[in-house]
């Protein structure tokens, strides 16, 4: 029998901190762990009884989920030509792409956005993907086929499985969803089915799992950018169910709506459609329940009757311009000082081909160009902004704190809130103190006095700076 060898890596190019809201990718760093020859021979005993037991008692712990994403396939070839490119450079023959073990990997990669592990989420071994599998690694993070490599390139595991004189055949999976990519190497020692390179597509992925095993993982939150759970009376509010990365806890799957029963438990205060989108009608709470047959997830929602309304009151965006990077999405876009009564019922693209927008005013961009996006409200008044859409990324024109002074006593934490402009801005917020010994800040503005004294908080975003002068005492 072939010594199976599994390698994982995330490189955390792109964190996500889960809270009661989506936040944006941030910069991190480098994760890695290896499975190495002396352990794979009990991990493969250990397989064979799991697998024994799981057939014998535990079937009714299992479960379906299903996600979406994209299969980009172009960036698995992409991988192959550098796998190959790196292995003629050690005096090896090259790797052939095997479709058997091209699809393993696919659907490795997508089961890798749910648990980031070789264990597959139904607990059994990564080798029950395909019969041809004899080797594994996995990553995460990076968005191209040279950065990917580059981080396996640079781990010993990794590279020694790239570089494995037995292997004949491969197979590269790469799975998106959110912005997050998830890769997988499938190797195989015998000769490789040949065909035809996929185009890149979306795909809806039908994950068996146990449940007992991820009970704890799954939530239901408010999406996209949105800031809270709190919407005035005619404004929508998306909600998403997401399943926490057991094996990458700084990452989750986004489940399907329509996988879910949705109900709202006061529908006078607020309904709930079948895409988890939350419309509020009147003042007062409502309880938002999403449920399949295992599942059962809830978010209270707060609805505020409109304020400061009158009858000559006019729609206002969040924005009078909204500048997009191409592939970019953002939900934040927002209608205000809509007069009582009246409501958002729809929103436009002027030019699909440059940029979509679906009903809760989520924008996608498509393509570099210029177009209008249309608000029309029940009224039938209609709002329109100019939405710009290009290949470089947004950069911060302007950055502000709500504080430029704090006095605090030791041992008292403040939070600092922080404003980019514009607000679909791509550069990253960033904190740092002249003297961490006097006060201390996290990555997402929190101040800890630490003892008397005084100290500089500088908030950068891209090129951009503001100061806040913090006196402990």
């Amino acid at each position: 029998m072939k010594l199976r060898k599994c390698m994982c890596v995330a490189a955390l190019a792109g964190l996500f901190v889960l809270t009661n809201t989506f936040p944006a990718a941030a910069e991190g760093n480098q994760d890695s762990k290896t499975v190495n020859s002396a352990e794979i021979v009990p991990a493969m005993a250990g397989f064979q009884i799991d697998l024994s037991g799981f057939i014998e008692g535990s079937y009714d712990q299992m479960d379906y989920i299903t996600i979406s994403g994209t299969r980009h396939y172009d960036a698995a070839y992409e991988v192959l030509a550098i796998v190959n490119k790196e292995r003629t450079k050690a005096g090896l023959s090259p790797l052939t792409m095997d479709q058997d073990l091209l699809e393993a990997a696919m659907k490795r990669a997508a089961e890798s956005c749910v648990d980031f592990s070789h264990t597959r989420p139904n607990q059994t071994m990564c080798f029950s993907a395909s019969s041809k599998m004899n080797g594994e690694n996995i990553a995460a993070g990076s968005r191209t086929a040279d950065g990917i490599m580059t981080i396996w390139m640079n781990s010993p595991g990794h590279r020694a499985n790239i570089l494995t004189d037995d292997y004949q055949s491969i197979g590269v999976g790469c799975f998106e969803q959110g912005g997050t990519w998830f890769w997988v190497q499938a190797f195989g020692s015998s000769e490789a089915e040949t065909g035809n390179p996929p185009q890149n597509r979306s795909v809806t992925e039908l994950i068996p799992y146990v449940y007992d095993e991820y009970s704890s993982q799954f939530g239901l939150y408010v999406s996209g950018d949105e800031e809270d759970d709190t919407l005035y009376a005619g404004n929508k509010l998306p909600l998403q169910v997401a399943m926490v990365n057991k094996g990458w806890q700084y990452a989750y799957a986004k489940l399907n709506a329509d996988s879910f029963a949705w109900t709202s438990s006061n529908s006078s205060v607020a309904t709930v459609n079948e895409q988890g989108i939350v419309t509020g009608l009147a003042a007062g709470d409502t309880t938002i329940t999403a449920a399949s047959e295992k599942i059962t997830v809830s978010q209270t929602i707060h609805v505020k009757k409109k304020a400061g309304s009158s009858k000559n009151t006019t729609g206002k965006t969040s924005a009078s311009t909204v500048r997009l990077q191409v592939k970019q999405k953002i939900s934040a876009f927002k209608v205000m000082n809509i007069p009582n009564g009246d409501y958002v019922k729809s929103y436009k693209s002027g030019n699909t081909r440059i940029f979509t927008v679906n009903q809760a005013g989520k924008l996608t961009a498509k393509k570099a160009g210029t177009a209008k996006l249309t608000a029309t409200l029940a009224s039938g008044k209609k709002i329109t902004v100019k939405v710009i859409v290009q290949k470089g990324k947004v950069k911060t024109t302007k950055v502000t704190v709500n504080k430029k002074s704090l006095k605090l006593k030791a041992g008292k934490t403040e939070t600092l809130k922080v404003k980019r402009y514009p607000y679909t801005s791509q550069e990253k917020v960033t904190y740092k103190s002249s003297n961490s010994k006097v006060v201390k800040v996290s990555k997402n503005g929190k101040v800890t006095a630490k003892k008397k004294g005084a100290a500089k908080i500088t908030v950068k975003s891209g090129k951009k700076t503001v100061t806040c002068k913090v006196k402990v005492y």
